[in-house]
């Protein structure tokens, strides 16, 4: 019996690539989750949180920048739903009670599922939270799962999740693109936020198309496992156990601080193999470049001449006065 050594570069033998159909390597990852970066705001400050690692994204000068540039890769077309019972903090670290990456049902890593399906589940309702004007909302918040890539670093995504009051803008920046029959991962989208309130909410504009080699690490990047993920596309969601199908009780209560709906806190995933560094370059309007100090302009011995005699004229015309 010859044995066959394992080659990286080498093709499958035919008696492996014969039987591979029959089984798969899910056994090994099932339950371990992907690292990957998240684009997080607070107070209208951008930053790219690792793990518990949280860097603000600045520009040339230090300063931190109020829009960023990236390509807005693959979206999960669900909307996601998310729900703390104490209500969320703008900028909290918390953990929700339960949340959904497909809207149907809760997630199976939800610390505390509400309800076997979320159309069903009363934190789910309109009025179920009232806000701090007085206003009717939804306990559960819905938001649109995405990846991104900065406009300079297209095979580094990360996750952003596009809060409720900001969905209205996104759905109708997509229509412009539609007019235009151009897909929204083809441009460089500039996302910022809407000075005329005060809370975070965000604005989109189309800066510039992609190049031929920009879209083709496009499709290379959004055909990833990594991707799936982070848009919520390769998780299973009903668990098989629900805390609590019915909420007894007081109604919820009002959330504290600010932001009608501000940008949620990461869902609990787990986070084995190591943290990727933290990608907080390429998000400006330009490649980013080196500071080059400019060099002093050179003073001619015939300029020096022509400035003493300057100065000697004018001390003569005064003695002369």
């Amino acid at each position: 019996m010859s044995l066959v050594p394992y080659n990286e570069s080498a093709s499958v033998p035919a008696h492996i690539a014969r039987r591979a159909a029959a089984y798969t390597n899910s056994d090994l990852t099932g339950g371990v989750g992907q690292s990957y970066p998240t684009l997080s705001f607070k107070g209208k400050v951008w930053h790219v949180v690792v793990g518990d690692t949280k860097t603000l994204i600045t520009n040339e000068d230090g300063d931190a920048r109020q829009s960023i540039e990236v390509v807005l890769l693959k979206s999960n077309p669900a909307l996601s739903k998310i729900y703390y019972a104490g209500g969320y903090v703008e900028g909290s670290a918390e953990k929700p009670t339960c949340f959904s990456n497909d809207g149907v049902a809760p997630d199976r890593n939800s610390t505390e599922p509400q309800a076997t399906k979320c159309n069903v589940c009363p934190h789910n309702q309109w009025g179920s939270r009232i806000t701090d004007n007085g206003g009717k909302g939804k306990s559960c918040a819905d938001l649109r799962r995405m990846a991104v890539a900065p406009a300079y670093e297209l095979d580094h995504p990360m996750l952003v999740r596009i809060p409720a009051d900001t969905l209205k803008e996104l759905a109708e920046y997509a229509r412009g693109l539609d007019r235009r029959k151009v897909p929204y991962n083809a441009v460089v989208t500039k996302v910022g936020f809407d000075n005329t309130v005060a809370h975070p909410k965000l604005t989109f504009k189309t800066v510039r198309y992609l190049t031929d080699d920009e879209y083709d690490l496009v499709d290379e990047t959004v055909g990833g496992d990594l991707v799936a993920a982070i848009c919520g596309l390769n998780a299973s969601a009903a668990p098989a156990a629900v805390a609590h199908e019915e909420i007894p009780g007081a109604p919820p209560a009002r959330l504290q601080g600010k932001p009608v709906v501000a940008e949620p806190a990461p869902e609990p995933e787990v986070q084995h193999p190591p943290e990727p560094k933290a990608k907080v370059s390429g998000f400006g309007g330009s490649e980013p470049k080196a500071a080059v100090d400019k060099p002093k302009p050179q003073t001619s011995h015939s300029d020096i001449l022509a400035q003493a005699g300057a100065s000697l004229d004018k001390a003569l015309s005064m003695l002369d006065d």
